[in-house]
């Protein structure tokens, strides 16, 4: 997704973004929603995980 060999800053940068974005949407619909909250955090959790064992290979 991000390259080959990405520099750490930008796996990091990328990373953060990402994780500030997954509380903030999970966050912003616990107040609304809280089933959609659960659902939206679960598929990111199996959705890191694929990404992390695909990097794994």
């Amino acid at each position: 997704m991000i390259g080959k060999r990405p520099s750490k800053g930008k796996f990091l940068a990328i990373s953060g973004g990402l994780a500030a974005a997954h509380f903030l949407a999970a966050w912003g619909l616990a107040s609304i929603e809280t089933d959609y909250a659960k659902i939206l955090v679960g598929g990111t959790i199996v959705t890191k995980g694929v990404v992390i064992g695909l990097n794994f290979r």
